[in-house]
């Protein structure tokens, strides 16, 4: 009996018809509560991606579309010397600097949804503020234009929200294809900016205008930024924080060498790249008479090489080394730009075509070259060494966009015969080629046939000499 009671004991108990039934259902009810809150993570997450990709494309449409008419707002109406653009833009390109760096202490505090927010309003006051303090010029303009750089500069560092919410809430393997997605929608508006900024030029009948036109535009930006905020980047919970277990990393010999040849390649390249975005509108201005309208084409060119560079890597690097399609780029890019820099001294004139193609050729090659540069980072360096080595890169790029408006600007004015600190003594009207272009007064007895007339708002023609 003591036997059969423990075999008895130890029979796994019968579940009835009824009990396994109510068991089948709760475990498919939980089944479908776990898929429906997956479901709804995933649209969360979805809509979130959506914004991150409007964000990095309007942007750059709103901070690029000063470019065709600061210039020709500072040096031509205001009358001041060119060094003076570069403080200006390196002002915002400093402060994006430090807002970058305060998206970590935000990001302990603060959701990421209310940091973008705060940030987007910021870039809209400073929209406002270039457009209402534009609209004529007075003593106060220019430290408006310092107050608004500082602000806009600032809220850019918002960007740097978009890689680090992808990185903190998204699976591992669908990081890298958004990584290089926004990267990609980032160069569509940079290549659009300018192209926005030079369009109002055309439409609007005064230089004032034009100069206020991209305080408009960023104001419309960033409000419609801040819709697409409330409506689709609804994340109110607080990032997790990085880590920092990778503070100290070592790299191998071959490793540091890459690594040190992004950071130079990432400095020289956006220095080159913003500083000359800079000065082209004056260079169209100054060798073919053209206002921020007229520069349209220059601009356009230089939206045509940085999308079609995007391309062109794409298909080359299928069929290539990385190193080589870096490494050829890099001195087929600087082939033009050392060519333009030979003709900056002011005393040969330069063709229409031959300048555009210069520009085509240079910052395709430049864009090639970077985009090699970066893929080679992300292969080359360790996974569990890219949080720590990529931010370095990017601060590295960023300090170049910093440094490299000064560092043109400053060249611009030492080849136009303005020492270094000079105030511009007389407005530059015509902005006249010095050795192969004069500029003259257009006149009712102008005759028609000396006359080549490029501009249409100024009072002067720009006539070309043999």
């Amino acid at each position: 009996r003591a036997r059969q009671w423990r075999a008895h004991s130890h029979r796994t108990p019968t579940v009835t018809h009824g009990t396994s039934k109510w068991c089948a259902q709760g475990t498919q009810t939980s089944s479908c509560i776990l898929a429906f809150t997956n479901r709804m993570a995933s649209f969360t997450a979805s809509k979130c991606v959506l914004f991150t990709y409007i964000s990095w494309g309007l942007t750059p449409i709103g901070t690029q579309s000063y470019q065709p008419t600061m210039p020709l707002l500072i040096r031509d109406v205001m009358h001041e010397p060119v060094w003076l653009l570069g403080a200006v833009y390196s002002t915002k390109m400093f402060c994006s600097v430090f807002g970058y760096a305060a998206l970590l202490p935000l990001m302990r505090r603060f959701s990421p949804r209310k940091i973008t927010l705060a940030f987007l309003i910021l870039r809209a006051l400073s929209g406002l503020l270039h457009g209402v303090g534009t609209l004529a010029v007075t003593p106060a303009t220019l430290p408006i234009l310092y107050i608004r750089s500082a602000m806009h500069g600032f809220s850019l560092g918002a960007l740097g929200l978009g890689p680090t919410w992808i990185g903190a809430r998204l699976p591992k393997e669908e990081r890298t294809k958004h990584q290089t997605g926004i990267l990609a929608i980032l160069g569509v508006g940079f290549a659009f900016g300018p192209l926005t900024g030079s369009f109002l030029a055309l439409l609007l009948p005064t230089d004032l205008a034009d100069a206020s036109a991209p305080g408009w535009n960023t104001l419309l930006t960033s409000l419609i930024l801040l819709v697409c905020a409330y409506i689709y980047f609804d994340d109110d919970e607080i990032l997790p924080l990085p880590d920092k277990s990778d503070e100290h990393i070592e790299l191998s010999s071959k490793e540091r060498t890459m690594f040190y040849t992004c950071v130079v390649n990432a400095l020289f390249t956006f220095m080159s790249t913003i500083g000359s975005e800079g000065i082209t509108a004056l260079l169209f201005k100054d060798m073919y008479g053209l206002d921020a309208g007229g520069a349209f084409p220059g601009f356009l060119t230089i939206g045509v090489a940085t999308l079609g560079a995007g391309v062109v890597f794409m298909k080359m690097q299928q069929k290539l080394n990385l190193a080589k399609i870096a490494i050829v780029f890099n001195v087929t890019s600087f082939i033009p730009l050392t060519w333009m820099v030979h003709y900056s001294d002011f005393t040969e004139y330069v063709s229409y075509p031959a300048l555009l193609l210069a520009f085509l050729l240079f910052f395709a090659g430049v864009q090639i070259s970077l985009s090699a540069h970066n893929s080679l980072l992300s292969v080359r360096i360790p996974q569990s060494h890219q949080s720590a080595v990529v931010p370095v890169v990017q601060l590295t790029g960023q300090l170049g966009r910093a440094l490299g408006p000064i560092v043109f600007t400053q060249l611009y004015d030492i080849a136009d015969g303005i020492a270094p600190g000079e105030r511009r003594s007389q407005p530059n009207a015509c902005g006249a080629w010095r050795s192969q272009v004069r500029a003259v007064h257009c006149g009712p007895n102008t005759p028609r046939a000396e006359e080549k007339l490029w501009g249409e708002r100024g009072s002067c023609a720009v006539l070309l000499m043999p």
